[in-house]
């Protein structure tokens, strides 16, 4: 038997070049950023930016061009860098373009729009990194100008001191016809040159150790030359350019390489060591460095009696929340100066793009930096790995310095944010730091068996005890990326309530009024609006309709004095900041639509709050009316009133019309309805019937009363007496409410005891605050009254005292048959398109009153209406029950007192569809002319016969 065997040789397999997938990540690094220009298009002029087709096709040719070269010259490079690098730099010139828009820091003194030059120095920098991959074929060549290197970085180091500060660094140089730029942008990548050339030469002198101490292998004295002459250097940058953010990215990029070339801790130690010490003692005497850290200290801190740049900072990132303002509607304009184009530009970012957005944009950087160790794991030659863990450790330190400085992790620096910020120097710098990147990986053409490991030399620099420090220096710098990550979660997470609050900070504010106020809503009819303001920060003021009669309703908003009643209490849905309207927030982010607030639908009926504002005219007074079958308020009327309209803005005619207001005597600002308690007089006797009725000292209406006449309060020597010469002795519950019987109703008060009365006056709503949303006063009955005090209370006197609201509460619990119906002003809270997130169901409060007694009581009031004190109340073909009240006002009843009426209405097929309580203050008016059936009882009738005929 024979066995065939069949043999395939298997040649080298060339290893995938990954530039398709290259080519696909590019496609979305272009469309993101040219979706995030129309994003900010659309929420500044709600259109399409005219320059976005130029700006796509602009990033798309250097973005292509780009991806040519790499495809061309380095095809086994990795697949993501120049995608992120390319997002980046996008990102960044929809931010700065972004930050154009703002004519405060686009000023001809701040240097005017930044965008354009941008784009041009972002078209330099890839055109230089094209250059690098087109004639650095090796990049073992740079080690050949290992000390050239050193010379040149030192010269770009040194001469900005030659030319005047900047903003309190000597960082830059001016190049007439070019402008300004930051030499220490180029110095970082020339430096690592350097130091990745010194390194492979010195290695093993600096890996040896003189002596032990705590654990640390030392260096030998001798050996020390190279670091100390470094920190020299750092603090000379420091010192003379105080700028603290080169310093460190230099030391650190030494001691990152040193240690990576020589794997001894104790170099690690000692250079921060060094740094540390460095740093204190410059700080104890450099200005502009002690002003940095104060500024890390106490970032919220008043300087000048003004908010710093720190700080407006701080509160952009606390006013971001998870998603942001959205692009575009951010206020990074209060920064002031260039800085939010510059340093501050992650401000703008986590304002309006959200902490999401910001965490993205940390993540890039770190993933961009991840790929850059990655790059340092797989070059095969020593130099290599040195050169591109310096690199990427250069840019680590960069990103972590200015991140960390903008978001309070260490003090501020001059340094710009890589690719983002506006700085012609630093995008440039960076398209050759990629370009040099992507070089040192060009060596991996065929993938091929692995070779069996074998163990390396200690001399051997390319081996496993190089990469096991890469190892260590790519989770120190994963560290600082988590470092970052933290402290945005802090600073616009954890403590973002607390920045919002602050008095300092005005981006609350501005945005409340950066945007159309949602409306209050009567009868389907916006009874308020927004128009455009003057001047200042604050974009739209409220305006008001009839604004001295729906005030007690509306309540104001002003730019000024802040808000109060709906205004307030729904504030959140009437901006647009309410949770519920999270979708239409963010969904606005991304179609770039306006930000809108939603609207509150009340219960009012607009004819008769007219009929009642006007009904009161030119007197004090109050109505407050209430369907009684579910509690919606029908009208709430209090005058004399005011115009929020004259304090809804923030001028100092606002604040003067405001102390107007607040200084007059007549208290206009004063909701009467809700806020205001006046003795209830006679009406309170409707709440003595149902309590005689319900505790079962008198069964009917027409049952005669034990009640004397005349009859002696308890423990006391005086009589109480009626108002005329009325039928009142021993009178039926019916007589003695139409006639309004004092000693009726006050014997009963005394028979029945205060904790009788007490508990039904408590069931009617009394000594408890409402709440409909807005705070209506509690009414008082008081506790612990002996008889003549009981007797006195229980016709509406003494310590008695309700709200218009309250009387309403009263009545219309009787009309609805017992059931007194939780009192509500508004019927729903809706999106900007009107759809229904909240709506209000009608809900039982109490039941003061079977229905049985309640319908007794009815009969009585419509018997003082028919026949009684209430004629003026009558409505032709509606039965209408009422009770008038004359309440004693002053000392001894020494100033004129306050007319009441209290009515309802009942129709056949509606019930009893409204109930009205009125009180008038009528200062002019004869003493013997006041009464609420001549006052307050016309003004009840046309409430009442408005609610009916809008029924109809």
């Amino acid at each position: 038997m024979s066995v065939v065997t069949n043999t395939t040789t298997i040649g080298a397999i060339e290893a995938p070049s990954r530039r398709n997938t290259e080519l696909a990540m590019l496609a979305f690094a272009v469309i993101i950023p040219v979706f995030a220009y129309a994003n900010v298009g659309l929420a500044k002029d709600g259109s399409l930016p005219a320059g976005m087709l130029g700006y796509g096709i602009g990033l798309s040719l250097l973005a292509g061009v780009a991806h040519l070269m790499v495809r061309k010259f380095a095809p086994y490079a990795d697949p993501l860098m120049l995608p992120l690098a390319t997002l980046l730099n996008g990102l960044g010139l929809v931010l700065i373009w972004r930050l154009d828009l703002e004519p405060t820091i686009t000023t001809d003194a701040l240097g005017g729009a930044m965008a354009p030059k941008q784009m041009i120095w972002s078209a330099l920098g890839v055109a230089l990194f094209l250059g690098v991959l087109l004639f650095l074929k090796d990049h073992r060549v740079l080690q050949r100008y290992t000390y050239i290197s050193m010379v040149v970085a030192l010269v770009l180091l040194i001469l900005p001191m030659f030319f005047p500060a900047k903003f309190g660094a000597r960082i830059w140089i001016t190049i007439p016809g070019v402008g300004s730029l930051q030499p220490a942008e180029f110095a970082k990548i020339i430096i690592a040159v350097f130091f990745a050339g010194y390194l492979m030469v010195k290695r093993d002198a600096l890996a040896l150790a003189s002596r032990r101490f705590m654990g640390m292998y030392l260096p030998r004295g001798r050996d020390l030359g190279p670091i100390l002459a470094i920190w020299a250097i750092s603090l000379m940058i420091l010192i003379f350019e105080t700028d603290l953010g080169t310093s460190l990215l230099f030391f650190g990029l030494f001691v990152i390489m040193l240690y990576v070339a020589t794997e001894r801790t104790s170099w690690v130690v000692f250079g921060l060591t060094l740094s540390a010490a460095g740093a204190v003692g410059v700080a104890s005497f450099a200005g502009h460095v002690q002003s940095r850290v104060n500024n890390w200290l106490n970032p919220l801190a008043l300087q000048d009696g003004g908010v710093t740049e720190t700080a407006q900072a701080v509160y952009a990132f606390g006013s971001g929340g998870l998603f942001g303002s959205g692009l575009g509607q951010g206020y990074s304009r209060l920064i002031g100066g260039i800085a939010p184009k510059s340093d501050y530009i992650l401000a703008t970012v986590g304002e309006e793009m959200g902490l999401t957005g910001l965490m993205a944009i940390i993540l890039l950087y770190g993933l961009l930096i991840e790929r850059g160790v990655r790059t340092a794991l797989a070059a095969r030659d020593p130099f290599g790995k040195l050169l591109a863990i310096g690199l990427s450790g250069a840019f680590a330190l960069q990103v972590f310095v200015v991140a960390g400085g903008v978001t309070g992790v260490i003090p501020l620096t001059g340094m710009t944010m890589p690719f983002l910020a506006q700085g012609g120097s630093s995008v440039i710098a960076n398209w050759a730091l990629i370009a040099i990147l992507l070089r040192i990986q060009r060596h991996r053409a065929l993938a091929r068996p692995r070779p069996r490991p074998h163990l390396r030399r200690r001399n051997d620099p390319g081996g496993p005890t190089v990469n096991k420090p890469l190892r260590r220096v790519a989770i120190f710098c994963g560290l600082l990326v988590l470092a970052l990550l933290v402290r945005v979660n802090w600073v616009q997470y954890v403590k973002a309530d607390e920045l919002a609050k602050d008095p300092n900070n005005r981006r609350v504010l501005i945005d409340r009024y950066a945007h159309k106020r949602g409306d209050i809503i009567v009868d389907g009819k916006a009874i308020t609006g927004s128009k455009e303001s003057k001047s200042g920060d604050f974009k739209f003021q409220r305006t008001y309709k009839d604004g001295p009669m729906w005030a007690p309703v509306t309540g104001f908003t002003s730019q000024r004095m802040g808000s109060n009643q709906i205004e307030s209490i729904e504030d959140d849905i009437l901006t647009g900041t309410d949770d519920r309207l999270f979708f239409d927030r963010t969904l606005s982010m991304f179609t770039g639509d306006k930000k809108q607030g939603g609207h509150v639908v009340t219960t009012l009926n607009g004819a008769a709050q007219r009929a009642a504002f006007e009904g009161l005219g030119s007197r004090k007074g109050a109505v407050a009316a209430i369907d009684p079958q579910t509690g919606a308020i029908l009208a709430l009327a209090s005058t004399p009133s005011y115009d929020p309209s004259k304090v809804a803005g923030n001028t100092d005619e606002d604040v003067k019309n405001w102390q107007k207001y607040e200084k007059d005597p007549d208290k206009p600002t004063t909701n009467r309805a809700l806020r205001e308690t006046y003795p209830p007089g006679s009406t309170f006797k409707v709440v003595t019937a149902a309590a005689a009725l319900e505790h079962g000292l008198y069964d009917g209406a027409d049952e005669k009363t034990d009640s004397p006449l005349p009859w002696r309060l308890p423990l006391s020597t005086k009589n109480l007496v009626n108002d005329g010469n009325h039928p009142c002795e021993n009178a039926t519950l019916r007589v003695a409410l139409q006639w309004s019987c004092n000693t009726v109703f006050g014997k009963i008060g005394a028979d029945l005891g205060n904790d009788k009365m007490l508990e039904t006056a408590e069931k009617f709503g009394f000594n408890e605050q409402q709440f409909v949303p807005v705070r209506s006063n509690a009414s008082v009955f008081s506790k612990d009254m002996d008889g003549a005090q009981t007797a006195l209370s229980s016709i509406g006197q003494f310590n008695t005292a309700a709200t218009p609201l309250q009387m309403a509460m009263v009545t219309a619990a009787i009309a609805n048959d017992g059931a007194l119906m939780q009192p509500y002003m508004i019927d729903r809270l809706t999106d900007p398109n009107l759809d229904v997130l909240e709506k209000t169901s009608p809900e039982e409060m109490s039941r003061p009153l079977s229905p049985e007694n309640a319908q007794k009581v009815q009969e009585m009031m419509e018997t003082v209406v028919k026949e009684g004190t209430g004629k003026n109340a009558q409505l032709p073909g509606v039965t209408v029950g009422g009770k008038t009240g004359t309440a004693q006002h002053g000392v001894d009843n020494s100033e004129k007192p306050y007319a009441w009426f209290i009515s309802y209405a009942k129709t056949a097929d509606n019930g009893s569809p409204v109930a009205v309580a009125v009180v008038v203050e009528d200062d002019d008016a004869n003493r013997e002319d006041i009464s609420g059936g001549g006052l307050a009882a016309p003004i009840a009738k046309d409430v009442m016969k408005a609610v009916l005929e809008s029924k109809k």
